[in-house]
């Protein structure tokens, strides 16, 4: 708005008005061109205080703007870029005219500021991230600020999507994610992502974190064998978190249970070391171990069981059957396995004391294929286990025969001439091979290659039969 005066008269304007252009930015900036116009027909006016402001409070440190004096009119153009807490917030423009008590005139606008969530994740303002145990119940918290509004919020464990999973009592709820009874497993990072019509965000990672007690890393039975007065290390290995703190042996061997002296033993937090040798039949039972830290007592202890054992005694009764022209199937029936799992190995050899094929199995019983032909192959089988290989069991040799080799025909026969046409008509008609290449003299024969097919003058490169023949008489092998 504006005025003028002369002298000490002051007159109000004749007609005033103000009028403002807002331009909405693309997502989070905001472009603000309000103008104040007043006009005097008779009266050129003062220059009027133009003020803008947001939220009822001065902006001058965010925006930038210039005025403009045009004859009786006043023009001021302010630009600025809002943030996400100007969003919803008025934006007022006030034209003051110093000269003139209590007149002024204003207009105002409500900014809409359109952005990207702004996520953040946390874990339940109940919890203690520190104190997360096996078995308790945990929520995170996804706090989310967006305009437009968030239309998905999906979870993250370790990169991976969270789904709602009752089952698994994993649950969603509004922009909760409730773990039930949560495990070992359930420990990682965690993350949340909302998203709206100006895109995703995902929040910062939770490293989440939940203690449990120790637990042995491998399940079951495990087999020590050792001879008497050998000494053995037998290892007791557990997963938890916290290390263990403490580990405690026990022996059992029917009779009694008897504590093992801690001096027998050491431990590293994660893993307990027991040396062990047993001397007299009494000495072999079951070991067992279990460990504590501050969450609790191992459950179920990590058991051992001491036998008395050796080496294995050599398969027996070793067979080959079903060979064809490229492979053979062996068998063997096993022996006794020393007191310790055992595994069987069949080595093939040829004319050289290192084995051309290793195959081991779980049970004696192999398929050999794939070898030279014409080569004369030893198999040995064997059984091994920890403490070492049995005596081998020698099978018969095995020899694969060439296919493009023809049987050995030992044929006799007389014939009228001792020409070549006489040889060839003679051997086709004997065997129905031809003769391919020159005539060899072996001693006082004259032989001749035969092979199925046409008559060349080179030799053949592979094995075929041959024809000799000398005082008339043919000879084929």
């Amino acid at each position: 708005m504006n005025a003028s005066s002369r002298g000490d008269r002051v007159i109000r304007s004749v007609n005033s008005n103000i009028s403002g252009a807002l331009t909405r930015p693309r997502r989070d900036t905001v472009r603000v061109r309000p103008a104040i116009d007043t006009q005097s027909a008779r009266h050129r006016p003062a220059q009027p205080d133009t003020r803008p402001g947001v939220g009822h409070r001065l902006i001058a440190p965010r925006y930038t703007d210039y005025e403009e004096l045009r004859d009786n009119l006043t023009v001021s153009v302010m630009s600025f870029v809002p943030t996400l807490d100007d969003d919803g917030k008025p934006l007022t423009c006030r034209a003051d005219n110093p000269n003139v008590t209590s007149l002024s005139i204003d207009t105002s606008w409500t900014i809409s500021v359109v952005y990207p969530p702004v996520v953040r994740l946390r874990l339940g303002s109940s919890l203690a991230a520190g104190d997360i145990k096996e078995g308790d119940d945990v929520y995170f918290e996804c706090h989310v600020r967006a305009n437009p509004p968030a239309r998905k919020l999906s979870w993250l464990h370790d990169d991976r999507a969270l789904a709602h999973n009752a089952t698994a009592r994993v649950f969603h709820s509004n922009q909760s994610l409730v773990l039930q009874k949560v495990t070992r497993h359930s420990s990682g990072r965690y993350a949340c992502s909302a998203l709206n019509a100006e895109g995703e965000t995902v929040s910062n990672e939770l490293l989440f974190r939940v203690k449990y007690a120790p637990s042995c890393r491998t399940g079951g039975v495990s087999v020590v064998g050792a001879a008497r007065g050998e000494s053995v290390v037998i290892v007791c290995e557990v997963d938890a978190d916290p290390p263990a703190a403490v580990f405690k042996w026990k022996f059992n061997n029917s009779g009694e249970t008897l504590d093992v002296a801690a001096d027998r033993y050491t431990s590293n937090g994660s893993a307990s070391s027991l040396k062990y040798t047993p001397v007299a039949d009494l000495d072999y039972g079951t070991l067992s171990c279990s460990a504590s830290n501050e969450v609790g007592t191992q459950l179920t202890p990590c058991v051992f069981q001491m036998v008395a054992a050796g080496k294995p005694h050599a398969p027996r009764n070793c067979t080959l059957w079903n060979q064809t022209a490229d492979s053979v199937e062996v068998s063997c029936v096993a022996g006794f396995d020393g007191g310790l799992p055992q595994r069987f190995l069949l080595e093939v050899y040829s004319d050289s004391a290192v084995p051309r094929v290793n195959l081991s199995s779980e049970e004696p019983s192999w398929t050999v294929r794939g070898l030279e032909w014409d080569v004369r192959f030893r198999l040995v089988a064997l059984a091994y286990n920890s403490k070492g290989r049995s005596p081998p069991a020698r099978l018969d040799d095995v020899l694969f025969r060439d296919p493009e080799k023809r049987t050995v025909i030992r044929t006799v026969f007389s014939f009228s001439g001792s020409s070549e046409q006489h040889v060839v008509e003679a051997s086709r008609a004997a065997s129905g091979l031809a003769v391919v290449g020159e005539p060899r003299r072996m001693g006082h024969s004259h032989c001749y290659y035969l092979a199925a097919g046409v008559h060349r003058r080179a030799p053949p490169t592979r094995g075929v039969s041959v024809v000799c023949y000398y005082d008339n008489t043919i000879h084929l092998s």
